[in-house]
């Protein structure tokens, strides 16, 4: 996963987040895929990692 390209969403609440990234790193150059991962924020400000849930792939 490359983090410049990474982009996340995290609501008003600081509960939920989502998380936007395109797939570089698969075998086949031709086809880019792009994901959204979405969890919820674990912890007080967010010391631990977040918690993924569900993860979408699209073309």
């Amino acid at each position: 996963m490359n983090s410049t390209n990474d982009f996340w969403l995290i609501d008003s609440n600081f509960v939920g987040m989502m998380l936007f990234y395109k797939d570089n790193d698969h075998s086949d150059k031709s086809i880019v895929y792009m994901f959204i991962e979405e969890g919820i924020i674990m912890g007080i400000h967010g010391e631990n990692p977040p918690l993924m849930k569900t993860r979408k792939k699209f073309l």
